[in-house]
């Protein structure tokens, strides 16, 4: 009596535990691709598994988990509130830059994308390109690297939806091989978070609104940029000119360059500047190339320089958006770094960084480029170093951009150039040998606290020099 009495008592207990008692959470369902006879070797296409996974979580509400490499070949749509995340680490520079281990990974062909719609949430997979080979030459790299196409992540529609990808979350992911990173589009309140990777641009943003966030965001060569072997320097010996833009260039070192590389100058004499690129038309044999788009003049000497990983669009790209914030982000040697276009407003950059490599940047890079109406872009704190232009200002609107404590090192050409609309510069730091601020008739240029180790202003008529003010400088 006494044993079934016990018993009746532990099986009550179980079925109602004692207030504070510990009790087990049942983990979250999930959904996998292998359910769905997904192989998972990164090379059979594993697209309808992975669709199949999609379908499934959206009707059940389970989390889809991601193990191994996965390929697919056309483009797959996450359906609204499901979420994906992956099983170990994401992945980052490999040892001989061989991402074909990578995993948990997403392995999509060129111009296969993962099309997201809204509520969606992406955490802690790698997404890179099928095919991607493990580099063994700057030249195998220069081709690689021009062939990447397509968009990795497409948030939204390009129908003018504007519910159809709000509140989507991105974040602890590794993407690599691709014309774009992520590209986003009628996209309210994105939050996009220690993304990290190598394309050929970055993150694009239009159409945002309500205030979207994109914070430790890391955008690095990694293909290419910690391997010596993936890049060419050598001595210039001699240079005969054919014209004005044209000539032929002797090499100490034997090259791979080919038609259409664009090459860095460095250092040369007779060269204005310490840097000038120029576009290899001709490679007669290992130690001779011809180049067109060299500037007037004759020069001798210096260093020729060719770093494939290094010819990147742009970083980080609105339009159309207003209230995105950026925090704490990177990006290493882009052609472009930030661009605010038309219909861009109160924009904010907290922290961000901005760097290159000058011996072998392009002449034309750029950290921000502000243009159309871009209205009140604020950038706060973070550094600008290793591009030729700082930034260029050139906005309709009154009151355009202001940089507040930014430290400025190493640009070529100069540091702001305003042409158009007002930009105030607060606090910071100039360290640059270029003209620190040239300035346009249509520009406003204002000064607070500026320290600069050899501030120099270029009017560029009475007009611009009428519309600029300086206070409390703290010029050395």
């Amino acid at each position: 009596m006494k044993t079934a009495f016990s018993a009746l008592i532990a099986a009550l207990v179980a079925l109602c535990p004692l207030p504070g008692a510990a009790t087990e959470p049942a983990g979250p369902a999930v959904a996998t691709p292998e359910m769905f006879q997904a192989v998972g070797d990164g090379s059979a296409d594993d697209g309808p598994a992975l669709a199949a996974a999609f379908q499934k979580a959206e009707e059940t509400g389970e989390e889809v988990v991601l193990t191994r490499r996965y390929h697919y070949s056309a483009s797959l749509r996450v359906p609204a509130g499901v979420l994906i995340r992956g099983v170990g680490s994401v992945g980052g520079a490999e040892p001989g830059d061989d991402y074909g281990r990578v995993r948990p990974a997403l392995v999509p062909d060129q111009g296969a994308s993962l099309r997201v719609e809204r509520n969606v949430t992406l955490r802690n997979f790698a997404i890179v390109s099928a095919g991607l080979p493990q580099p063994t030459s700057y030249r195998e790299v220069a081709s690689t690297v021009k062939g990447w196409t397509g968009t990795a992540i497409e948030v939204g529609r390009k129908d003018g939806a504007r519910d159809g990808a709000d509140d989507v979350t991105i974040e602890d992911l590794f993407i690599i091989g691709f014309g774009r990173c992520i590209a986003a589009e009628w996209a309210a309140r994105l939050q996009i978070f220690r993304v990290k990777g190598e394309c050929e641009n970055g993150i694009a943003i239009d159409q945002s609104h309500d205030v979207s966030r994109i914070a430790d965001t890391h955008f690095w060569p990694f293909y290419v940029q910690g391997n010596l072997k993936l890049r060419y320097a050598s001595k210039i010996l001699d240079v005969q000119r054919a014209d004005d833009s044209h000539a032929t260039i002797t090499l100490e070192q034997p090259h791979q360059l080919a038609p259409g590389d664009v090459v860095a100058l460095a250092d040369a004499k007779g060269l204005a500047g310490v840097l000038r690129s120029a576009t290899v038309v001709a490679a007669p044999d290992t130690h001779h190339i011809e180049v067109s788009g060299l500037p007037d003049g004759q020069f001798a000497g210096g260093a020729l320089r060719f770093l494939p990983g290094l010819e990147h669009g742009t970083a980080y790209s609105i339009e159309h958006s207003e209230g995105v914030n950026f925090i704490g982000n990177y990006s290493y040697g882009f052609l472009r770094h930030v661009y605010c276009g038309p219909g861009s407003e109160w924009v904010q950059f907290f922290n961000q960084g901005i760097d290159g490599n000058l011996l072998a940047a392009d002449p034309a890079s750029v950290g921000y480029d502000i243009e159309g109406d871009a209205d009140r872009i604020l950038v706060s704190g973070g550094l600008i170093s290793g591009v030729a232009q700082t930034a260029l200002i050139n906005s309709s609107s009154p009151r355009a951009a202001i940089f507040s404590n930014v430290s400025i090192n190493r640009s070529i050409k100069g540091v702001f150039a305003v042409s158009r609309g007002r930009l105030t510069v607060q606090g910071g730091d100039i360290a640059s040998a270029a003209p620190s601020f040239v300035a346009d008739a249509a520009a406003g240029l204002t000064l607070d606290n500026v320290a600069a180790a050899n501030l120099k202003i270029a009017f560029q008529s009475e007009a611009a020099r009428a519309k600029f003010s300086m206070r409390n400088d703290l010029a050395r």
